[in-house]
């Protein structure tokens, strides 16, 4: 790592660290909030906290990939950063927050298995909420790759818009077709089009073949997204 893409990079994960950490707060006074008037109407909590945390993180970090491009761009290569420093600081970056993201998701969920076990609560969850401990840490690595992959979705849509409005409608399509593929071979099929199953009628892919996948896909996004950010035109 050059000295300007660690600036980089510690300038935009400080900014997002941030904003985390204010989303973070409004989600758990929303999730608890929920979960309260819950356990009033039907007696159980219908999810846990990191199955609540999903949807919204997954947005959050979509959205994050989105305005990772134009202003923080413009701003670095005006104060003398390369587009090559930018992009490096940016990935590493996305990566930082990716880890942490879920390093919180599992911080959450392990810290609301100990206060239920210890308080006795476990007799409000319903059996759709619980989840074998087995299963979290494959969980947790699926939620890591999520992470990085729709934080690099909305980086690349961003950079798609930045280049040429066409362009980035063009690359809204392919990341509905990335995104989708993902979540197909990790078993989240209620959001996969109809046409995968048809392709391959599979009930459940290998976890070797999952984790290839997303890995895959995040090499190819990082590497359209120098050849995205070299060409970039920048207003100083």
């Amino acid at each position: 790592m050059n000295n300007k893409s660690v600036l980089v990079s510690k300038m935009m994960f400080g900014t997002f660290l941030q904003w985390t950490m204010w989303v973070v707060g409004i989600f758990l006074l929303i999730y608890i909030a929920v979960q309260i008037v819950s356990i009033n109407v039907s007696g159980m909590m219908e999810t846990t906290i990191l199955d609540a945390a999903m949807q919204p993180a997954r947005v959050f970090l979509f959205v994050t990939g989105v305005l990772s491009m134009g202003g923080f761009l413009s701003e670095f290569v005006s104060n003398g950063v390369t587009r090559r420093d930018y992009y490096l600081g940016a990935t590493y970056t996305l990566f930082f927050l990716g880890f942490v993201m879920t390093l919180l998701a599992g911080s959450l969920y392990g810290l609301e298995r100990l206060l239920f076990s210890l308080t006795g609560w476990d007799q409000w969850l319903s059996g759709a909420a619980v989840a074998g401990d087995e299963t979290v840490i494959l969980t947790l690595g699926m939620v890591f790759f999520q992470f990085v992959i729709w934080y690099l979705l909305g980086w690349f849509i961003s950079a798609g818009f930045y280049h040429h409005w066409l362009l980035g409608f063009g690359f809204i399509a392919v990341s509905i077709v990335a995104i989708t593929i993902n979540d197909y071979v990790w078993g989240e099929t209620a959001g996969t089009l109809t046409f995968f199953h048809w392709l391959l009628p599979v009930e459940q892919f290998s976890v070797g073949l999952a984790i290839s996948t997303s890995v895959i896909l995040i090499i190819l996004l990082v590497t359209l997204m120098r050849k995205l950010t070299k060409n970039a035109v920048v207003e100083v």
